[in-house]
């Protein structure tokens, strides 16, 4: 037994086992963000762009140099340490054409990472990448979605002007969205405030059953509960049971539960147990 070259935790090799998890995480998700980031060097698209640019549009392309530099930087960095492992071990550099091959070779051999003395330095250097092309491609932070406004009843005003248009609802049921780190909110339409961590709890209460693709889960519902996780993480956790199936879309996407996604995140993947669904 010996300590993580990253975070000193007790491993058996050079990383510990949450470390090795990690590292094929990055690499699972890798050459998505290349994806991303060769549409960046082309003035395609940024990932907080509400409309991302489809075939067909007009518009003319824009050559952006440093996301190019960078997309060169990050083909160099996989294809060494590709050649780097291969030696390592006395085997045969393989062909592999697109670097999402490399990082499925990558990712594969996540074991032997883990027990080559350069482990810390793959693994910092993955990282970084992933960083970098986040920070590159430009994602700007979403506000943090708080649900309806819980207010309830509204003014005796806005209720008759309500009940006018037949609707009879008593609660302001405007929705809100707060600034990350914000402890409290007020309503522009009933002008109450709230506090954030309320609205949050109330929310989860609300929509905890609701059943939701992982897309949902991961472009609109977490990141504005300010409970990110990355896509390769929660996709593996299904893949192991951790967060079971619940059910699926009409076009037979896979939908599960924010509750469940919750417990997993809360505990954590080596300690959530798996659900039956």
């Amino acid at each position: 037994m010996t300590e993580c070259q990253r975070c000193g935790a007790k491993a058996q090799v050079f990383l510990c086992r949450r470390d090795i998890d990690a590292l094929a995480d990055m690499l699972y998700g890798l050459p998505r963000w290349l994806k991303y980031l060769s549409e960046t060097v082309f003035g395609q698209t940024k990932l907080g762009d509400p409309q991302r640019r489809h075939k067909g549009d007009e518009q003319p392309m824009r050559w952006n140099p440093a996301a190019a530099e960078l997309y060169d930087a990050a083909n160099s960095t996989l294809t060494t340490w590709l050649r780097h492992l291969c030696e390592q071990r006395g085997i045969d550099v393989p062909i592999l054409n697109t670097n999402r091959e490399v990082c499925e070779w990558l990712g594969a051999n996540v074991n032997s990472i883990a027990a080559d003395e350069a482990a810390l330095e793959i693994f910092s250097e993955i990282e970084d990448l992933v960083t970098s092309i986040e920070r590159r491609i430009n994602r700007p932070i979403p506000p943090r979605f708080l649900g309806p406004c819980i207010t309830d009843p509204i003014d005796e005003e806005t209720l008759l002007e309500r009940r006018s248009r037949g609707d009879h609802a008593t609660r302001c049921n405007r929705a809100l969205a707060a600034e990350r780190g914000a402890r409290d909110v007020t309503c522009p339409d009933c002008k109450r405030t709230h506090n954030v961590e309320t609205m949050v709890e109330q929310l989860y209460a609300q929509a905890g059953h609701a059943l939701m693709t992982v897309r949902e889960l991961i472009d609109w519902v977490l990141p504005r509960l300010d409970e990110p996780i990355p896509q390769t993480t929660l996709e593996r956790w299904i893949r192991l049971g951790i967060i079971p199936v619940r059910g699926r879309d009409s076009k037979g996407t896979m939908m599960v539960q924010l509750s469940d996604v919750r417990v997993a995140r809360t505990h954590g993947a080596r300690h959530a147990k798996r659900v039956k669904a």
